[in-house]
């Protein structure tokens, strides 16, 4: 009963791992177009207030980095961590 038992459990947690990766790779893809989204509308921001370039690349570099960070990120929660980092930074802009 115990191998069959194990056999089980592994063919279970073999399918779990997969499943969990797949919702891995998913909440990346919606956390890259969020976050280009979010690119996108500060850029927009930035180019009706004529700021200057280097604060345009220092906004816009951090949204990018964020960008980066989450296709090396491993959970759901780090990934949606670096979401929230992203929006948090352009509501700062927002509120300058």
């Amino acid at each position: 009963m115990i191998p069959e038992a194990e056999q089980l459990l592994n063919a279970v947690q073999t399918h779990n791992d997969r499943i969990v990766q797949e919702k891995i790779q998913s909440r990346r893809l919606e956390a890259q177009s969020a976050i280009t989204a979010l690119i996108e509308k500060l850029t927009r921001l930035l180019d009706e207030q004529n700021l200057g370039q280097d604060l345009r690349n220092q906004y816009l570099y951090a949204l990018r980095n964020a960008k980066q960070q989450v296709e090396k990120k491993t959970t759901l929660e780090e990934i949606d961590r670096v979401v929230g980092m992203a929006e948090d930074m352009v509501d700062d802009v927002l509120n300058v």
